[in-house]
């Protein structure tokens, strides 16, 4: 009875190993198994080659594909009209790293894997189908261009010009697989809530009228053409730019915003004066009020001490008249 505890222990800790080996375990290294496959990937076109013509070929490479990100993570996903066994190798150069091991047939899945150390990469996506009796080996192999996704760009940068010009700029991305700028399409987000604008082949892209007093920031995303390659898919989105671009001001800024404060001052003024031309009695007597006089009684007693206190002139002295009489 005391053993019991320990020997329940172990019985759990056993299903639990075996339940962590059958769910991590879905790609396993191999060394010889399936090797042929990888031998005869010179011999294989890079695409869907049937092995019987029961199913359509363009369909299926419609409805299937695998990518290989930046970080180094295979996925490869597919949704098929009919069910199928998928089987996943991955070859470098001639020798087979690993295979996933088929479980059951189905029409959608998908399978991740991190490759480590890989310089020459091969993917084999083959399906196996049964339809009426009959069975059907499709087979859809993946260089390392096939299977890029370029990483978002970097050093993004904006600015804005002296004619309202917001200026976005960024570097090509830094990728394992090297391809020409052409190649590259962009979609870029300004942040204003409008759609993503779209350019390619260039590294700036110019956007027309905007607010120099606002501050801009920008991310973008790139996708290669369907010139060069196959099933393009757009990368992640970059970091927001940090340097805002408002802190430029075009000539004349200053200038223009005193006008019009002295515009928004001087309009009251204006108006006041338009009132008093038109000689609007109560704001005129509110204006400019009337000097307070003395009742018209004290008007007259202060008008006759006036005229009491006026000096008389002085009559003048009469003259004397002297009259000289000379006697010879």
């Amino acid at each position: 009875m005391r053993l019991f505890p320990v020997h329940l222990t172990l019985w759990f800790s056993f299903l639990f190993f075996r339940a962590s080996k059958s769910a991590f375990n879905t790609f396993t290294e191999t060394n010889g198994m399936n090797s042929t496959v990888c031998e005869n990937i010179e011999s294989t076109d890079a695409s869907l080659v049937p092995e019987q013509d029961d199913v359509e070929a363009s369909d299926i490479s419609e409805q299937s594909f695998c990518v290989l990100y930046v970080t180094n993570i295979l996925n490869c996903s597919w949704s098929l009209d009919h069910s199928a066994v998928a089987h996943i190798s991955v070859c470098n150069g001639e020798t087979l790293l690993w295979s996933l091991n088929p479980s059951k047939e189905e029409r959608a899945g998908s399978a991740s894997l991190i490759l480590q150390n890989v310089d020459v990469l091969y993917v084999v996506l083959q399906f196996n189908l049964t339809l009426q009796g009959s069975r059907a080996v499709y087979t859809k192999v993946y260089d390392k261009h096939m299977l890029a996704v370029p990483p978002p760009p970097e050093n993004i940068s904006t600015s804005v010009t002296g004619e309202n010009l917001l200026l976005v700029s960024w570097s090509l991305p830094e990728s394992q697989i090297l391809f020409d700028p052409h190649c590259y399409e962009y979609q870029l987000d300004i942040g204003d809530g409008e759609p993503a604008r779209e350019t390619s082949g260039e590294l700036s892209y110019t956007l027309p009228n905007v607010v120099p007093s606002h501050t801009h920031r920008a991310r973008i995303r790139t996708r290669l053409s369907i010139t060069c390659h196959e099933r393009p898919r757009w990368s992640e989105w970059s970091k927001w730019s940090n340097d805002a671009a408002g802190a430029v001001e075009p000539p004349g800024f200053r200038l223009n915003l005193l006008v019009i404060v002295l515009i928004l001052l001087g309009l009251p003024m204006i108006l006041l004066a338009v009132l008093l031309m038109a000689r609007s009695q109560r704001l005129y007597k509110t204006v400019f009020p009337r000097i307070p006089r003395p009742p018209p009684d004290y008007m007259k007693a202060l008008d006759k001490n006036d005229r009491l206190n006026e000096p008389h002139p002085c009559t003048p002295a009469e003259e004397e008249v002297i009259t000289v009489v000379l006697f010879e």
